[in-house]
């Protein structure tokens, strides 16, 4: 007799290799439909990555092609949310439906009288109300005799889908929420932005422990939200709850350490100290966590990497600042606040000239302003070679005074990059994301890379990677959605939307990503409800401007598109980004090749190199770039025309 699987309103038919909902056949892929075997038999336990390759595919494949079919069976089941398919950050899935397995041969009658029931023509409003009834009585007493027929033939063991044993999934998950200031002054809130933040980074230094994104624990500042409601949104077991406060010359931290599913607090601890010693809190309190989750990173290990490279006191309150105001621009896209970072960056490297982890801001912030194609750049009144000459400082400074030898490397591969040695780079950048798979710094500079060298099917797998594993820092996921988008799979781009709407549904640097990838895969309807966030929203001017041109020339409204790129090239003369990018979403690819064409001659070619990462920008329009690649051994792939532009 064969044996089909019902969960939520599916039938699983093994036999007929057929999945139906409500009745109606779901179209489904032949690997992705023997995943969903495989998970739906095991459900309730956590499935790790090698057992599904041994078991499903038979062979060794890649995580991103995991995630891929993970994707096509939530996309067939309609589970958007991940209520049915559940990641289990650093290892597998886990199928989280109720299954219930049972003999076709003991309903088939049953089924065949349901139908002969709906069938029968109504004589009168009361006859059709009493079949009504009759039905679902009928129904419900046929699921009895189904459930006691399988009870009875098939007792409950491993697999069989009857009894629904949890699983432990990824317990070492933490969330950091944002610390409460209670000072009774209310101004030392940077003070415990700050120490949130570096408390995050401490932990992302642990290797086997899963941290959420600051940006996205941030939503829950003076949240009234119950923790376990938290960390499910999150997808965190543990939650770390604080406060600081401060009294002159004094400053006392408290901390929790909660496990979400019963609330159990499994260690707290207070400190009451003078503020000379926020340093040793943050190291405390990271290695505390450490030993309460038991990683494995041992204390003495964790506690050398914790080391900010700093003893000032002074120097680590400009840090925290800096810190801080970085976090808010990420959050809002108010790029103003990015500049203020700079300056609490920069006090904090003339209190203390070896402090790396500040050099290494100070550097990054220069870099960025050399970076035309990001949203934070051309935002200093210096020159180009000025710029530069910060720059080299900076990031010679952060590489000469680091003290952990694997800050080193990172600091190295993004120097690398920089310098367009892509092939170092991403050498360097492999290496620190073996020893650090949840830096999300090194995260962007991976996608940025790949996408760079023309790898963009790489860059999409390395994207679902990157989600599956953590996926709740907005950059990581805005930079993931253009690696997806450009890697031209609509399903998985819509999948991806879906995934990244879910947990960034507030986050504007986010919602920027996806209106452009709606716009790509043809969502213009949907695209437009983000482009009216976007329009209101702190992001750039000029940024805001483009996303608008977009969706212009998506609903085919060219006049009106053209209007607004004839004005806003007035207001935006000095921004090539916008020039260049108006230019190919108009149509215009020669007047695109010119505005960029002076970058060409430079030394430098930090701010050509940078559009690489777009799949339509063709570099064989600049000689000097191109002999660059040549050398580096990078080959320009093939280009991609814009699927919304005005003009086509």
């Amino acid at each position: 007799m064969a044996v089909q699987l019902i969960f939520a309103n599916f039938v699983l038919d093994k036999a007929a290799r057929e999945l139906r909902r409500d009745g109606e056949i779901v179209r489904i892929e032949p690997r992705t439909f023997d995943l969903l075997v495989f998970l739906a038999e095991n459900n309730n336990r956590a499935v790790g990555k090698d057992e599904l390759q041994n078991e499903v595919w038979g062979t060794i494949v890649s995580d991103g092609a995991l995630s891929r079919a993970a994707m096509k069976l939530r996309k067939a089941l309609g589970d958007n949310a991940e209520a049915i398919v559940k990641t289990v950050p650093r290892f597998g899935y886990r199928f989280t439906a109720e299954v219930m397995r049972h003999n076709v041969g003991v309903v088939e009658q049953a089924t065949e009288t349901i139908a002969s029931i709906k069938n029968m023509p109504p004589r009168n409003r009361r006859s059709r109300h009493i079949q009504t009834v009759a039905g679902v009585l009928f129904v419900s007493a046929i699921a009895i005799m189904v459930w006691r027929t399988v009870m009875d033939d098939e007792k409950p063991g491993p697999g069989n889908g009857i009894s629904l044993v949890s699983a432990s999934t990824f317990e070492k998950s933490i969330a950091v929420l944002p610390f409460d200031d209670l000072s009774e002054t209310q101004d030392q809130l940077w003070i415990a932005d700050g120490l949130t933040q570096e408390i995050l980074n401490s932990l992302t230094r642990t290797p086997d422990l899963l941290v959420a994104s600051g940006t996205s624990s941030s939503v829950y500042r003076d949240s009234r939200q119950d923790i376990a409601s938290i960390a499910r949104t999150l997808g965190v077991k543990h939650v770390l709850d604080g406060s600081i406060r401060r009294a002159g010359e004094r400053i006392r931290v408290t901390a929790q350490l909660i496990r979400a599913g019963d609330g159990i607090q499994l260690w707290s601890d207070s400190y009451d100290r003078s503020k000379g010693d926020l340093i040793d809190i943050q190291e405390s309190v990271a290695i505390e966590i450490a030993r309460a989750l038991q990683t494995a990173m041992d204390p003495e290990s964790l506690q050398m990497m914790l080391s900010v490279g700093t003893k000032s006191i002074a120097a680590f309150e400009a840090y925290l600042k800096g810190v801080a105001t970085n976090s808010n621009m990420v959050a809002t896209g108010d790029v103003d606040e990015f500049l203020t970072s700079l300056s609490f960056f920069q006090q904090a490297v003339n209190i203390d000239p070896e402090f790396s982890a500040a050099h290494w801001q100070v550097a990054d912030f220069w870099g960025i302003q050399l970076i035309s194609t990001n949203i934070a750049s051309q935002n200093s009144k210096y020159t180009h070679d000025e710029i530069l000459g910060f720059y080299r400082e900076s990031m010679s400074n952060a590489i000469q005074y680091e003290r952990d030898p694997i800050s080193s490397i990172s600091y190295r591969a993004q120097d690398a990059h920089f310098q367009l040695k892509y092939r170092q780079s991403l050498r360097l950048n492999s290496e620190f994301l073996a020893l650090r798979p949840f830096d999300h710094d090194a995260q962007v500079l991976q996608l940025d890379l790949l996408r760079e060298m023309n790898m963009f099917e790489d860059a999409a797998n390395s994207a679902l990677e990157f989600f599956d594993r953590d996926g709740y820092d907005p950059v990581v996921t805005a930079r993931s959605l253009l690696a997806i988008t450009y890697a031209g799979d609509a399903d998985t781009t819509r999948e991806f939307i879906a995934r990244s709407m879910n947990r960034f549904s507030n986050t504007v640097i986010v919602l920027y990503q996806i209106h452009r990838a709606l716009l790509w895969i043809g969502e213009v309807e949907q695209a437009k409800e983000i482009s009216s966030i976007i329009q209101s929203s702190e992001l750039p001017a000029s940024i805001r401007h483009l996303a608008a041109l977009r969706q212009y020339c998506g609903e085919q409204r060219y006049e009106e598109a053209e209007k607004l790129h004839t004005s806003a090239n007035k207001f935006y003369a000095d921004s090539q980004l916008t020039l260049w990018m108006g230019e190919i979403i108009m149509g215009d690819d020669l007047k695109a090749r010119d505005v960029l064409m002076h970058l060409d001659n430079r030394d430098d070619l930090g701010q050509l190199g940078g559009y690489l990462q777009y799949v339509f920008f063709d570099p064989t329009h600049y000689p000097v770039l191109m002999r660059h690649l040549e050398t580096q051994g990078n080959e320009p792939g093939d280009r991609v025309s814009l699927p919304y532009r005005c003009g086509q």
